[in-house]
């Protein structure tokens, strides 16, 4: 059973002629959301809707208090994005505990993803990404975001978020 936390299937904003990481799509876990064995599963998918030549994108998903200096929860390959490549990304994160301190609160999480590369003709790879073992504070909102990351700030690239859902496996 799921219970959607997050659900954004509209496309987010578009990062274009940059190479600064920037957030495509953002979603907030109020203070409190975490509790000790809950499990999320998060999503999303970004496409490259204009590229250049053979320069690269990367995409993140971060979790932490302060927009763009979160945890990495999962991070892509740099790939060499063609037009209307797709990236998807899903991060499984498991609470593993939660440490109260007075009105602060410790929780400390387990987060594994898997990338598919898909192209337009629908080909692509499924692989693991990495895992993650981190600590957040309990007590305040946490933004949940997909970014992306150009190697280049050429005119000619462009990518937006095109979905980007929090779930919550009960």
């Amino acid at each position: 059973m799921h219970r959607t936390l997050v659900n954004k299937p509209a496309a987010g904003t578009a990062l274009s002629a940059s190479s600064t990481e920037t957030v495509l799509q953002t979603g907030t876990l109020k203070a409190g959301t975490l509790l000790a064995g809950k499990r999320l599963r998060i999503s999303a998918k970004v496409r490259a809707t204009a590229t250049n030549a053979a320069d690269t994108l990367t995409v993140r998903v971060r979790m932490g208090s302060v927009t763009l200096t979160g945890t990495a929860l999962c991070t892509t390959a740099a790939t060499d994005a063609a037009n209307d490549d797709v990236i998807g990304v899903d991060v499984d994160l498991v609470v593993r505990s939660v440490a109260y301190h007075g009105t602060a609160a410790t929780v400390s999480v387990v987060a594994s993803g898997s990338l598919s590369g898909i192209a337009a003709e629908a080909v692509g790879t499924l692989r693991t990404v990495h895992e993650i073992k981190t600590d957040y504070d309990g007590a305040v909102d946490l933004f949940v975001e997909v970014t992306g990351q150009w190697s280049s700030a050429n005119a000619g690239n462009s990518c937006q978020s095109e979905h980007f859902t929090i779930e919550e496996l009960v």
